[in-house]
């Protein structure tokens, strides 16, 4: 846990934006807009880069789960190993950060196309 007077990580912003505002700036970098999906454990945002200027999406996990429960520690795991994997088939993991709150959160490439709900 942080001191009151150390700096805050880049990776670290000051709510859990799972459900924030247009406009919010998760980790000083990304840009939130629109939710684009959402899953059991989480809710995945479009935002945009504000370093490098492309739309990216991020995965959050949805409001209320505590950052120690079991849900936070399987999406940490799965964030890590999806920034291991190279494949066409798997959009590239740019961060994996931490909110204020000790929830974690990852960028990643924005895949654009329709969904399987769209297809069906």
């Amino acid at each position: 846990m942080m001191s009151d007077d150390a700096e805050p990580h880049p990776s670290q912003c000051s709510n859990p934006l799972s459900s924030g505002a247009h406009g919010e700036l998760l980790a000083g970098r990304y840009e939130l807009a629109e939710q684009i999906g959402s899953g059991g454990m989480g809710v995945v945002r479009r935002a945009r880069d504000t370093l490098f200027d492309p739309d990216v999406a991020i995965k959050l996990l949805k409001p209320g789960v505590p950052a120690d429960a079991p849900a936070a520690v399987r999406f940490r795991v799965e964030a890590a190993i999806t920034g291991q994997l190279q494949h066409p088939g798997i959009p590239p993991a740019y961060e994996l950060g931490t909110l204020s709150n000790g929830q974690p959160f990852s960028a990643m490439k924005l895949v654009k196309g329709d969904t399987l709900r769209e297809l069906l």
